[in-house]
């Protein structure tokens, strides 16, 4: 329990950072593959995957709405 109140609380930005950053490579890589070699299926349906659950994501996290600070003028 002692141990747990040392921790750095930007520790845990650091390890969200390097997740996304590792995250985003296997997006990144999983799609240059599929589109260099589409006889294998096997990218195809892994680059599916992956799009599934990003826009799964996508549809739970709630949408952060911006307010216009000045009003569009009327044409």
């Amino acid at each position: 329990m002692a141990e747990q109140k040392g921790k750095a609380p930007s520790q845990n930005k650091e390890v969200r950072a390097k997740l996304q950053e590792i995250y985003d490579f296997l997006v990144d890589f999983t799609a240059i593959n599929a589109y260099a070699y589409p006889d294998k299926k096997q990218y195809a349906d892994l680059r599916d995957h992956l799009n599934a659950i990003r826009s799964r994501y996508k549809k739970r996290k709630p949408s952060k709405r911006i307010t216009p600070t000045q009003p569009e003028e009327a044409k």
